[in-house]
């Protein structure tokens, strides 16, 4: 009887995940408004997901710290897409109540359907808490947690009224469990996540959506991974698997592969996983001390060069032969 159970229980699961990844058609994004917001706009995932949005059809706004770059990913997405595209100055980490009313007359003005948050920080590399200085643990608090909540309660004020809407809250897999040596991105990440759980059954009855979408590692600056594979896609291989999975659950890891990652890490008990967790991260800490005491010197010029390559003028049809999933 267990095994007949346990072997019905692995079909569903199963059926479910070719369902969701293979064969489930996308919705509709223009049912939630003409406009897309999406935060941290200029780079990576928040760069690949406002093309992927511009593809489907959406107008754009975009948001992030640095207006030369805002303006260069415009002019792409423009020279690419027969989309609008406006964009604003905000920088999350020192937000002003200034910034917080030009957000709120930006959104009153367009027809706002999707909210993409998807701007956040990291550690620069593994260190114990008390390490971190004041300075840093204020941005992580504002970049990954006030930034989230603001502009969630902005776009509702103008969701609400018009009873339609989706807010996508990108979280990580570092929320899902404890990390030792990265303790305050993880709890950050966690705070999404119970953030979106919480609101998506309280905006419900307002015809709003709300997303939290957990990605592991996109090869992206914040993870520090410039080489794509299987197990980290390209930015933009997760913007097309992440904006098919708007309207679906609660709480998804939108990359087939992710989920799968996501399931096998639920299944090591916490202690077990803490541990390794933290000998892992105690390792990239003392190569990261090396490279500081001893190699730095040698290392500059190269690193310069491998942190910053030229970027393509169209990223997400450069990227193309190298993210075939």
């Amino acid at each position: 009887m267990l095994i007949a159970f346990s072997v019905l229980l692995m079909s569903w699961y199963v059926g479910s995940a070719v369902y969701r990844y293979a064969l489930r058609r996308p919705k509709s994004l223009s049912s939630y408004g003409s406009w897309a917001v999406v935060t941290g706009a200029t780079d990576g995932i928040g760069k690949a997901v406002s093309h992927e949005l511009a593809r489907r059809g959406m107008h754009l706004l975009l948001v992030s710290r640095s207006t030369d770059r805002l303006e260069k990913v415009k002019r792409e997405v423009e020279a690419a897409y027969p989309v609008q595209v406006n964009h604003l100055t905000v920088d999350y980490a020192a937000l002003t109540d200034h910034d917080i009313e030009a957000i709120r007359r930006k959104l009153a003005s367009l027809d706002v359907g999707i909210l993409y948050n998807n701007v956040g920080m990291s550690y620069e590399h593994p260190k114990e808490f008390h390490e971190l200085t004041v300075r840093e643990i204020q941005s992580l608090i504002h970049v990954n947690l006030m930034s989230t909540a603001i502009m969630t309660k902005l776009a509702l004020e103008h969701m609400a009224p018009k009873r339609r809407g989706a807010i996508i809250n990108i979280g990580s897999a570092a929320g899902e469990h404890p990390l030792p040596l990265i303790a305050g991105y993880c709890a950050a990440k966690r705070y999404i996540r119970t953030l979106t759980e919480s609101l998506r059954t309280e905006c419900a009855p307002h015809g709003i959506f709300v997303q939290c979408q957990i990605p592991m590692y996109v090869s992206t600056k914040l993870a520090k991974i410039r080489r794509p594979s299987w197990f980290v896609p390209t930015p933009c291989a997760f913007a097309r698997w992440s904006v098919d999975a708007i309207g679906y659950e609660t709480v998804v890891s939108p990359y087939w592969i992710h989920a799968l990652q996501t399931l096998a890490m639920s299944c090591v008990p916490d202690g077990i996983f803490r541990h390794a967790a933290y000998a892992f991260h105690m390792r990239i800490r003392r190569l990261h001390r090396l490279r500081d005491d001893g190699g730095s010197h040698r290392t500059t010029a190269a690193s310069a060069l491998a942190d910053h390559p030229p970027p393509p003028a169209s990223p997400c049809h450069a990227e193309r032969t190298v993210e075939t999933i």
